[in-house]
């Protein structure tokens, strides 16, 4: 559980975790600034930086809150930080090196969140490359999501409250998918909402694209050991085994790959320590919003069962297609790939390559 500051009825709070992004941080204030959606709090927490970012953020934003962490913490635990400092009805999480796109952008957001007292978090739609084209356009279909992408999304502050921030032991990578297991485990939907883009512009500072990759395979068996009901749990781990092994081989990573599941084993006592899995209900729903599609609240209350045609179109219309990197044998930049979140500037995403993809692409519905 998250301890929150008295809430305050229709503010937002934008929190931004942040280290060592002087320009880039600069700049996603700016573009905030321009957005038609008042009152706001801003919370900015640097994670140790070499050179303190509180300049960069009293220049632009004189009232904001701003706190520093002498020892880098990592980014789970810096947001899950500034979660419990803000007072907003809704928190507007973005990355240092996200902006969005419009000035209405958070109005509609917030718009849709007070009409969907069900939503838990509305998953804004990414960019992901140096340039946002003029003429970009996100598919305009609303839906219910498995997960939300941790470049833009805003939360219900009570949803958070009750089922609280990340995990700080998973630092970076997947946190946003265990974080939104437990949304589903308590009873709060997620939205994607296309309609409402955020600009990700992938900073190259403090990527670390191997090691993220070794993150996110760790942090997936743990989350399936934490969740999963023990009926599902080897299907789970051996799933995103064998995916893990032929990503060590497309990306050359096979050290990171044994590194990987010995840092899992190493941590298996601190999941089990938070096992809880999901109830049948939950599953129903987790499996629902994984392998089909669902539209309505009513469906989200009560989603139909997976079949294997579902399971089929799921493999050929999602995961097939779904955001990632590019092998080590290609001679193409970039990314490929793209969902219902989020999409690349790369030839086979969202747009033509600009030489994007410092860090392995953002998955969904592995």
């Amino acid at each position: 559980m998250i301890v929150m500051e008295r809430v305050v009825e229709d503010l937002v709070s934008v929190v931004i975790a942040s280290r060592d992004r002087t320009f880039e941080l600069a700049r996603t204030l700016s573009d905030l600034a321009s957005q038609d959606y008042r009152p706001l709090e801003l919370v900015v927490v640097d994670d140790a930086s070499e050179q303190s970012l509180e300049p960069t953020v009293t220049a632009q934003w004189h009232d904001a809150v701003f706190k520093r962490r002498e020892t880098s913490m990592g980014q789970s635990h810096c947001r899950s930080y500034a979660f419990g400092i803000a007072k907003g009805k809704y928190v507007l999480q973005l990355d240092d090196d996200a902006s969005l796109t419009r000035a209405g952008d958070l109005a509609t957001a917030v718009r849709v969140m007070e009409e969907h007292p069900e939503l838990g978090v509305i998953a804004l739609y990414s960019y992901n490359g140096l340039e946002l084209p003029p003429d970009f356009q996100a598919p305009s279909e609303t839906r219910y999501a498995l997960s939300f992408l941790g470049a833009g999304a805003l939360f219900r502050r009570a949803a958070l409250a009750e089922v609280g921030g990340y995990l700080s032991f998973f630092h970076s990578h997947w946190e946003e998918e265990e974080l939104s297991i437990r949304m589903l485990k308590g009873g709060w939907a997620i939205l994607a909402l296309p309609t409402v883009v955020i600009h990700h512009r992938l900073s190259g500072i403090n990527r670390r694209a191997a090691q993220t990759w070794k993150r996110g395979l760790r942090n997936q068996l743990w989350a399936m050991v934490i969740h999963m009901p023990l009926r599902r749990l080897p299907l789970e781990l051996g799933w995103k085994l064998a995916l893990g092994f032929v990503d060590a081989v497309k990306y050359c990573r096979p050290l990171l790959f044994l590194a990987a599941v010995t840092n899992f084993l190493i941590g298996i006592p601190k999941a089990l320590v938070l096992r809880c899995p999901m109830s049948k209900d939950t599953l129903r729903r987790y499996d629902a919003l994984r392998f089909g599609e669902i539209r309505t609240v009513e469906e989200w209350r009560s989603p139909p069962a997976i079949t294997p045609r579902d399971l089929w179109r799921w493999f050929r219309g999602v995961w097939w297609h779904r955001p990632r990197s590019r092998p080590f044998w290609s001679r193409q930049k970039g990314d490929l790939g793209e969902s219902l979140m989020n999409s690349y500037a790369s030839i086979g995403g969202g747009a033509k390559s600009q030489g994007v993809g410092r860090e392995p692409a953002k998955r969904q519905s592995s």
